[in-house]
């Protein structure tokens, strides 16, 4: 019995050793409206070093969304800024970002703004 307790933990631990660090913040799904073009992800390194980032918009599917630009390095107390535009007005959107390291010092908004330019709605990642 303790030989199974023991190969079974065993086999649970290696199985989690091959999991990377990655972090995540994302914001929830939002719907602007009916005038909703261009949804806005934007992240800050608040830190006091370097770090890589992977920004996605997503729609209410979970399908990443093209955008006109990428993040990767953000530097310490620096912006990045990713927008979709010309998104469908039926549909709700998210943002997600990934990094390799900690997320403690990453803070991010995620806006869906009217083809007039104004801001619809604007949500916190977490």
């Amino acid at each position: 019995m303790r030989i199974t307790v023991l190969l079974t933990t065993l086999a649970c631990v290696l199985g989690l050793s091959g999991t990377g660090r990655a972090a995540q913040i994302a914001s929830p799904t939002i719907y602007g409206a009916t005038s909703q073009k261009t949804a806005q992800c934007t992240i800050g390194n608040l830190g006091t070093t370097p770090v890589s980032v992977t920004v996605n918009i997503v729609d209410e599917s979970g399908a990443v969304v093209s955008t006109d630009s990428h993040c990767g390095i953000v530097e310490p107390s620096f912006l990045c800024q990713v927008a979709a535009i010309g998104i469908p007005t039926g549909s709700a959107f998210a943002c997600t970002a990934k990094t390799s390291g900690s997320t403690a010092k990453l803070r991010g908004s995620f806006s869906l703004i009217s083809s007039a330019g104004l801001p619809l709605r604007s949500v916190e990642l977490r």
